[in-house]
């Protein structure tokens, strides 16, 4: 996507004019593959794999903002891992919540960044990216009812994970 699409998304969520089709049930398992099918050459390019473990959910929401979502976090993790790893992708139903987990063993958010991660326009020491890919995700999440939360895992080989969490679609019992 490129920076004057995110500029115009972002635009829309600002403005609370959001336009796009009508809200209806979204296969998420099937967004996250359509997404890694989109970004897999560029990662192979610097050798990174994707692990996928993907449980069949729905969700209710707009697919093209959902796949936003799902592609800034995947980006992200292109981006700051290193080259010939893998970067893992789970989606399962958890209680009453689909929740997608991107992991990656890149170095991490600096401790002194984690408070501004999901803000409008933050500043990286790394000097790339625009800066507002993280809060976009978080405006999708919260549109419809869900959260997007950072963690460092704390083990020999740490891994940098992303979670989104969206309600899953229950669909109405039958009568």
């Amino acid at each position: 996507m490129t920076v004057s699409d995110q500029l115009m998304l972002l635009a829309e969520y600002e403005s609370g004019d959001l336009t796009g089709e009508a809200d209806g049930t979204v296969d998420l398992d099937g967004v996250i593959r359509s997404v890694i099918s989109d970004v897999q050459v560029r990662g192979r390019e610097r050798g990174i794999h994707f692990e996928l473990d993907l449980q069949a959910c729905q969700v209710i929401g707009h697919a093209y903002d959902l796949r936003r979502a799902v592609q800034n976090l995947l980006e992200n993790a292109m981006k700051f891992s290193p080259q010939g790893v893998f970067v893992k992708v789970t989606l399962r139903a958890q209680g009453a919540s689909a929740v997608v987990e991107v992991m990656d063993q890149g170095p991490g958010v600096p401790e002194g960044q984690v408070p501004h991660l999901f803000k409008r326009f933050r500043t990286s020491t790394r000097g790339s990216g625009t800066g507002f890919g993280l809060y976009l995700t978080r405006r999708i999440a919260e549109r419809y009812g869900g959260t997007v939360t950072y963690a460092r895992s704390g083990s020999d080989h740490p891994w940098t994970v992303f979670q989104l969490c969206l309600p899953l679609y229950l669909p109405p019992a039958p009568h």
